[in-house]
């Protein structure tokens, strides 16, 4: 499997089961352990983000959905296991949140020192934008999105969403901390297939965030439709998005 000339993976990813895809996954659920950017210098926290974004194209590159769906989702009926094997094609990308005042020229810099992937666009989010506000008791927290891709052997691209909330540090931190706006999203093979899966991981007890309303959410300008799903791992909440884009 290709890897970029200047880093190597490491070598605990070689052997990646069932066990190992929630313990390997928590440069999500660990980020504010190792990633703090508050008195530090610029270089230094460059160096962390770009740390971040490979331990994610590791992830990427070694777990498949189907060892996603046997971890994180054991609680489901071994039929909807089953169905979420057929319907759900490949980890589309992750994402997670990183304060504004970082900079999006810092970004962009971690980015292309991480030797993989390089910048898409930026645009304003709705939906993680929503999910702040509300946290805030407000409508929605302004919140840039920038993505960046890479490819791999098969020519599907693999994304990073960085989230860049407009917010207090202390609150960010304190979202980061919890995980907030972390996630590894799914891509499903069609609509219908999308939308029963999403209704029956709610009849079997899989919880949406609370400003979902346990709706999925449609975003007209990318065509898309989007489930976010909350899942205890490891004492934490592990949220797996599946994401339907019209081709």
């Amino acid at each position: 499997m290709w890897a970029p000339q200047s880093w190597t993976a490491p070598s605990c990813y070689e052997q990646f089961d069932s066990k190992s895809l929630t313990e390997e996954s928590s440069f999500l659920l660990n980020l504010s352990q190792n990633f703090s950017w508050q008195n530090k210098s610029a270089k230094f926290v460059r160096s962390e983000v770009t740390e971040i974004m490979r331990d994610a194209y590791t992830f990427m590159i070694q777990a498949s959905p189907t060892q996603v769906i046997t971890s994180i989702f054991s609680k489901a009926s071994p039929d909807l296991q089953k169905k979420m094997n057929r319907e759900i094609s490949r980890i589309d990308h992750v994402g997670f949140i990183l304060p504004q005042s970082l900079t999006t020229e810092l970004v962009h810099q971690a980015a292309n020192e991480t030797g993989i992937f390089h910048f898409v666009r930026s645009f304003s989010s709705t939906i993680v934008a929503r999910e702040l506000g509300s946290k805030l008791g407000i409508d929605l927290v302004p919140t840039q999105i920038s993505i960046f891709e890479t490819q791999v052997a098969d020519g599907k691209p693999l994304a990073i969403e960085i989230f860049m909330p407009t917010s207090q540090d202390s609150i960010l931190q304190d979202w980061i901390r919890s995980g907030v706006g972390s996630h590894i999203a799914m891509r499903m093979n069609n609509r219908q297939g999308f939308i029963e899966l999403t209704e029956e991981l709610i009849a079997q007890g899989f919880q949406m965030p609370a400003f979902m309303n346990s709706k999925m959410m449609e975003n007209p300008h990318q065509k898309s439709l989007t489930s976010y799903f909350d899942i205890p791992v490891n004492g934490k909440l592990m949220r797996i998005e599946l994401i339907y884009v019209e081709e």
